[in-house]
């Protein structure tokens, strides 16, 4: 291996920050940089899972009470169907 790569310097690299990137000015960082402490990134992605699971838990019970709700429904059509024909057998004497 050559000696010379194993010491040398790498080049400079410069990183620029997302703001330098998007040319902000300096007031606008300012802005950026407060909204940052108020709403950190962390808790608004908390924030949106947490929102994502009650909306599916939402939707769970609501198709499980519509699903309920139908059978109920349809059990008590049924039985109202067989009462009123017993009933009517029963008027008109026909077995």
């Amino acid at each position: 291996m050559d000696s010379d790569s194993s010491t040398s310097k790498p080049s400079l690299i410069t990183y620029q920050t997302p703001e330098e990137l998007l040319g902000l000015i300096d007031e606008q960082v300012q802005c950026l940089n407060q909204v940052r402490k108020i709403h950190p990134l962390e808790s608004l992605k908390q924030e949106l899972q947490n929102v994502e699971e009650r909306s599916s838990k939402l939707i769970s019970i609501a198709t499980s009470y519509i699903g309920v709700g139908y059978f109920v429904s349809f059990s008590m059509n049924i039985s109202c169907y067989q009462i009123s024909e017993r009933f009517c057998t029963r008027l008109l004497g026909v077995k």
